[in-house]
């Protein structure tokens, strides 16, 4: 907190670790520190540093604010810039992310050739080809099961029911 306030980013760091930073401390004595700021913050039970890895290990998963859905039965997961497919992580260049973004407001509902050229970022060409070829490249990424192509409507993520 001293080196951050010494820039005078201090209140951004407290805000982040009351959004979405975890602060992990190794016991009780290290989290006073923390909630001296209004930090809230975890710490296991035993003070120990493996108990500490293990208390992350149990409570970041639930903390994902990511986007999880099953597609073409698999665990698809978008959080913030990663994309992860059952767990490993896919690397996508912008246009076939800007793809995934768009059919995952509404899994499984058509959106329109149109929409995703609206969706595709600047700089990109401005015909449907730049769709087409952004969904080829999603495809190649996650599997062509992953995005169906709905005949003279669009194209829709392959979710489960």
């Amino acid at each position: 907190m001293e080196a951050a306030g010494s820039t005078g980013r201090r209140d951004d760091v407290v805000s982040a670790f009351q959004a979405d930073v975890v602060a992990a401390c190794v016991g009780p004595v290290t989290a006073a520190a923390f909630e001296m700021w209004g930090v809230p913050s975890i710490y296991p039970d035993r003070s120990r540093l493996a108990a500490m890895v293990k208390q992350l290990e149990l409570e970041l998963p639930s903390r994902a604010a990511g986007t999880t859905v099953e597609v073409a039965g698999h665990l698809l997961l978008l959080h913030g810039d990663d994309v992860l497919l059952d767990g490993a992580e896919v690397k996508l260049s912008p246009a076939p992310y800007a793809v995934l973004q768009a059919l995952l407001v509404n899994p499984g509902n058509v959106v329109s050739r149109r929409d995703l050229l609206a969706a595709l970022p600047s700089g990109t060409a401005g015909t449907e080809h730049a769709v087409e070829m952004a969904v080829a490249r999603l495809r190649a990424a996650l599997g062509t099961r992953c995005v169906q192509t709905v005949v003279k409507r669009g194209y829709r993520l392959a979710v489960a029911g």
